[in-house]
């Protein structure tokens, strides 16, 4: 299922303004529309079956991002952002070098399971990354 504007007007109405978004759980494959939510700072899309996050990108006041337990395999999009304040990737299908799009993001919490890697590499790719809460490799 595509995000379209029609399904963000059938749930936020006003959706353009929205802070939040909770989109868990809604076999989400896309996030076509989710540039039309400009003002959106908090955006879960955790347990969706989304392969990317290019149209994330859009969203410019986004601080909290939750993507976890999607078929994500890489972050680009995500290096539109100048910082994040907590990032969600757990339980995806990401390699180490999945993350280097984010390498000039300032992100303050991140929580992600790579398939292999170690936590010294994962700082190496991220260096403006603060706290690591959960990286699972």
């Amino acid at each position: 299922m595509k995000l379209t504007r029609e399904v963000l007007s059938e749930e936020y109405g006003n959706y353009e303004d929205a802070p939040a978004l909770s989109l868990e759980g809604r076999g989400l494959t896309q996030l076509r529309d989710i540039g039309l939510c400009a003002g959106v700072e908090y955006l879960s899309i955790r347990f969706n079956s989304l392969l990317s996050l290019r149209e994330v990108s859009n969203c410019r006041h986004m601080w909290i991002l939750d993507a976890q337990q999607n078929r994500l395999r890489d972050t680009d999009g995500l290096n539109a952002f100048a910082a994040l304040g907590t990032l969600v990737l757990s339980g995806n299908d990401l390699q180490l070098s999945a993350l280097r799009p984010l390498e000039a993001v300032v992100i303050i919490h991140l929580e992600a399971s790579l398939a292999k890697g170690s936590r010294k590499e994962v700082v190496r790719t991220l260096p403006g990354m603060c706290q690591a809460g959960t990286v699972d490799l």
